[in-house]
């Protein structure tokens, strides 16, 4: 609420650092929620005060001991044909699995997927315009220094820890490179929907 933010926000002009959550769609997100809590972000908006935004989803581990590769003629099924597709790239077990490692559930645990902007003078003054044309213009700078969650993202599936589909849909499609009308294919998609099922 506003009385959370700006108690945040002018204990963080003092010095001190502080540690924040709000719930938003990406990291740029932040700053719209705290606009829309009617703060002067004007105010606030100096790399030292505002000096990093994060945005983090959590994502399934594929168990290493029965997860199964994905083929190139379902990376494409699945829509990604605009991203690189490469060896290595693994999904949970169709039929579901009888692992002692996992517990048939198909995953051992979850990793972050996350992007981080680090607000430097440049952004900050970007930011500070508050019309459509900077955000773009500080958008198109911060993805020349730093990964997007979308890139993040398809890092851990091309190094075999994390299900495409999975990776996927916590990441608005790889930065929504994928094609929304293409559906799942029904092995991968009934692959994901039973291994949930199973951590329930």
């Amino acid at each position: 609420d506003f009385k959370a933010a700006s108690t945040a926000l002018n204990v963080a002009q003092t010095g001190f650092t502080v540690l924040a959550s709000i719930h938003a769609n990406d990291a740029f997100g932040i700053l719209a929620r705290l606009k829309n809590l009617d703060l002067n972000l004007r105010t606030y908006l100096d790399n030292f005060v505002i000096s990093l935004l994060v945005s983090q989803r959590l994502a399934s581990l594929l168990c290493a001991a029965c997860k199964v590769p994905v083929t190139k003629e379902h990376w494409d099924q699945l829509g990604f044909k605009e991203v690189d597709f490469r060896l290595g790239i693994f999904t949970r077990a169709p039929q579901g699995c009888q692992c002692l490692v996992c517990g048939s559930k198909g995953i051992v645990g979850r990793r972050v997927i996350a992007e981080v902007v680090e607000v430097d003078s440049e952004l900050s003054f970007l930011f500070a315009q508050d019309n459509h044309a900077a955000n773009k213009q500080a958008r198109l700078t911060w993805k020349t220094k730093q990964a997007t969650i979308g890139e993040v993202a398809l890092s851990v599936v091309h190094a075999g820890q994390v299900c495409p589909i999975e990776a996927s849909r916590l990441a608005d499609g790889f930065d929504d490179k994928r094609d929304p009308d293409l559906d799942y294919p029904s092995t991968l998609r009934t692959a994901y929907t039973a291994s949930k099922e199973a951590v329930r």
